[in-house]
């Protein structure tokens, strides 16, 4: 069976986000992907360079599913940033809160230690940020979200805070931290005057 590079990158996401940098070796990959070493070597230099690629996979994906969220005309500024949030609650309940966000992961296990990991997930996290500042923008344009700071600030203040309890999440094996989050960040951000 021929394994394409994109199917190899695929699946290791779950794999990367389970056991985390340190913890994937590289026959924890080929197990998990089908694949001899020579197959491995033929697409990537080395596990920092695979894992690299699944980071960055991960990102797109994440990306592409914001924009969907996020442009959803139909809704209100603020409800499409409450719809993001809560999906991920969601996707972390239906895994017992064990895994949480790769992005996050690697940022907390090998931030500062591997340059070539921590200069992709800020430029992930940032592209992640102009979502959601595009869509605090419009929330601000229909007055529905605070303008006291500027909307690129704003989303990181939610998206920060909210992603910041994906630790604590996994400790307490509890959605609970990051509900609280969410729901007190879009209390501070939503206007006085926006009507239910």
């Amino acid at each position: 069976m021929k394994h394409t590079k994109a199917d190899i990158v695929s699946k290791g996401e779950f794999l990367a986000r389970s056991k985390g940098y340190y913890d994937t070796s590289l026959n924890d990959i080929l197990e998990e992907c089908g694949i001899s070493k020579g197959t491995f070597y033929n697409y990537f230099e080395s596990k920092e360079d695979y894992l690299n690629q699944v980071l960055e996979s991960y990102g797109l994906g994440m990306n592409d599913y914001m924009n969907v969220v996020l442009k959803d005309s139909s809704k209100s500024p603020i409800a499409r940033l409450e719809q993001l949030y809560y999906s991920l609650v969601e996707m972390n309940e239906k895994e017992k809160c064990e895994n949480g966000c790769l992005l996050i992961n690697f940022s907390e296990e090998v931030g500062g230690s591997i340059d070539s990991i921590s200069n992709r997930c800020s430029l992930i996290f940032n592209g992640w940020l102009e979502r959601v500042a595009d869509c605090i923008q419009e929330g601000q344009e229909k007055d529905e979200i605070i303008k006291d700071m500027n909307a690129l600030d704003l989303a990181r203040f939610i998206h920060t805070s909210v992603n910041g309890t994906c630790a604590i999440m996994k400790i307490e094996r509890s959605t609970a931290p990051m509900k609280q989050m969410i729901d007190t960040c879009l209390s501070l951000i939503t206007t006085k005057s926006k009507t239910n």
